[in-house]
């Protein structure tokens, strides 16, 4: 019993670090795509259509 809890403690620690990395990582990819629509917005479109292409491919793939 002991046992799984103490991998329990520590799957929540590493999820706890994940997600906050995660919530940094979303910060800086909103800034990033701002500064971007900002620059270019012709670029920006181009990469939201070649996005839609990747799931399209990737939802094939299932």
């Amino acid at each position: 019993m002991t046992d799984r809890n103490e991998i329990d403690k520590d799957e929540l620690f590493h999820v706890n670090l994940h997600h906050e990395a995660f919530k940094k990582g979303q910060k800086e990819f909103e800034k990033q795509r701002l500064a971007a629509m900002k620059t270019s917005l012709p670029k920006q479109r181009v990469s939201v259509q070649h996005h839609e292409h990747i799931m399209q491919q990737s939802r094939k793939g299932q």
